[in-house]
C-alpha cells in the first residue's frame, strides 16, 4: 500500500449513499440509518457544552466523543461547526477541570477526522491555541491530550513550513525530555508519538540531512528510561529514521551507517534485550507491548519494513511501512472503537491510506456480523420457547380429555 495521500479531507459525494451495515432478524438497517441512531439526541449535548456546571459540560463532551468514534457524524459536526468550535475554545484556553480540558481536545481530534476540510480554515487559531496550553499546563492529562490533537491537526492541515514549525517545537521538548534526569512526565511518549507522525509527511532528504543530525541522540536516549511508552515510541521512531536512510542508500544499507551517532553492536543488543525481556522479570502484558520491537531489530539490521494486514468487510488490507504503521497507530488510538468504522467510510482515512473499498464486498464486519448472530440467537431462543409452550398447552388439553 503507497500510502503517498497525506489526506486533506476531500469529502466525496458518497456519505449519502445507503450501506447496510446491521442486520437484526431479517430487517436491514442502512448506514444513514445507523449514524442517525448514533447521533439522536446529540444537538442538545451541544448546547450543553454552554451549561455553566464542569459536571454538565464533561458528560456532554463525553457523549459527543463517543458519537464521533462509532460513526461518521459529518452532518452533526459540521451544522454545529460554530458552537462546538467555540465551546472547544473556550474549554481548552480556560478549563474548569482536566477532565474537561482533555475530553475537549479528544473532540477536537474527532471533529479534524470528520470535516477536515471545513475546519482546516481555523488551523492557525488551534494550532497556536494548544500551544499556549502545552506551555501552561501542570497537569499531565491535560498536556498530552493536547501534544496529540496538535500532532493531529498539523499532520491533516499543514504545510511545508507550518509542518516544519510544529516539528522544531516538539524537538525543543523531546531535547529538554532527554536532558532531565527524571522522567515522570508521561507527555515525553506523546511528543514523540507527534513527532514521529509528522516525520511522515517530510521528505527523506530532509530527514536524513536535518533531523537524524539534530536529534537521533536523543531518540536512543530515550531507550534506557523506565517508562514504557517512551521505551516503545523512542524504538518505533528510529525504525521509521532507519527507513528514511535506507530510502535514500538503498540496498548498499548497513546499519553501521549509525557508527557516527552512537555504538551501534550496544543499542541493537538493547533492543534485543527489550524485544525478549525475560517473563520472570517484566508481565506478559508488558512483554506483548514490546513485541513491535522485534521488527525494530529486523529494520535495523536489514532495512527491511515490517508487514502487517487489516481485514475488514472481507477485504484484506496490508501495511509494509514504519511510515504507515506510525499513522495507523495514531489514528487508531484516537478513535478507538470507531476505527473500523471510520476506515470503511470516512474518506479522509482512506485518502491517508490510499485505498479503496471494494463495492461489491461482503456488507457486514466481524462485530456486525456477531451483532446480527446474537440477535437471531435471541429470535430463534423465543420462537423455540413459544413453540415448546404450544406443545405443552396442547399436551395438556389431550391428557383433560
Amino acid at each position: 500500500m503507497s500510502g503517498k495521500g497525506r489526506g486533506k479531507g476531500r469529502r466525496e459525494e458518497s456519505s449519502s449513499e445507503s450501506e447496510e451495515i446491521v442486520v437484526r432478524g431479517e430487517e436491514e438497517v442502512s448506514l444513514a440509518e445507523y449514524i442517525t441512531g448514533v447521533t439522536h439526541g446529540l444537538d442538545d449535548e451541544v448546547q450543553a457544552l454552554f451549561e455553566r456546571r464542569t459536571d454538565v459540560k464533561e458528560i456532554a463532551l463525553g457523549k459527543l466523543i463517543e458519537g464521533a468514534q462509532k460513526a461518521y457524524c459529518y452532518d452533526l459536526i459540521k451544522g454545529n461547526t460554530q458552537d462546538i468550535l467555540k465551546a472547544l475554545k473556550s474549554c481548552i484556553s480556560s478549563p474548569c477541570s482536566n477532565l474537561e480540558q482533555t475530553r475537549a481536545c479528544h473532540l477536537l481530534q474527532l471533529a479534524a477526522l470528520t470535516c477536515s476540510e471545513e475546519w482546516s480554515v481555523y488551523y492557525a487559531e488551534l494550532s497556536t491555541l494548544l500551544k499556549k496550553s502545552i506551555g501552561n499546563s501542570t497537569a499531565q492529562e491535560q498536556k498530552v491530550a493536547s501534544i496529540i490533537t496538535l500532532g493531529l491537526i498539523t499532520f491533516l492541515w499543514a504545510e511545508g513550513e507550518e509542518t516544519v514549525e510544529v516539528v522544531q517545537f516538539l524537538s525543543d521538548a523531546l531535547v529538554a525530555a532527554e536532558e532531565r534526569e527524571e522522567d515522570e512526565d508521561l507527555s515525553d511518549a506523546a511528543t514523540l508519538k507527534a513527532w514521529s507522525l509528522l516525520i511522515t509527511t517530510l521528505s527523506a532528504e530532509y530527514v536524513v540531512d536535518d533531523l537524524i543530525p539534530s536529534f537521533l541522540n536523543n531518540i536512543v536516549g530515550f531507550l534506557g528510561r523506565s517508562d514504557p511508552d517512551l521505551k516503545l515510541a523512542a524504538a518505533e521512531t528510529l525504525a521509521l529514521l532507519i527507513e528514511n536512510v535506507k530510502s535514500i542508500e538503498g540496498d548498499s544499507y548497513e546499519p553501521y551507517y549509525f557508527n557516527g551517532y552512537f555504538d551501534v553492536s550496544e543499542i541493537l543488543l538493547d533492543l534485543k534485550d527489550l524485544a525478549n525481556a525475560n517473563p520472570r522479570v517484566v508481565s506478559k502484558k508488558l512483554k506483548n507491548k514490546f513485541k513491535p520491537v522485534e521488527d525494530v531489530v529486523t529494520t535495523f539490521e536489514s532495512g527491511s519494513s515490517p508487514v502487517s494486514n487489516l481485514v475488514f468487510k472481507g477485504q484484506k488490507f496490508t501495511f509494509n511501512s514504519w511510515y504507515e504503521s506510525q499513522r495507523l497507530d495514531y489514528l487508531r488510538a484516537i478513535l478507538s472503537i470507531g476505527f473500523q468504522h471510520h476506515f470503511l467510510h470516512n474518506n479522509l482515512l482512506r485518502n491517508i491510506f490510499d485505498v479503496i473499498i471494494k463495492e461489491d464486498a461482503p456488507s457486514f464486519s466481524g462485530s456486525e456480523k456477531r451483532a446480527s448472530k446474537i440477535e437471531n440467537s435471541r429470535i430463534s431462543k423465543f420462537r423455540h420457547n413459544q413453540i415448546k409452550k404450544g406443545r405443552r398447552n396442547k399436551q395438556h388439553v389431550q391428557d383433560e380429555f
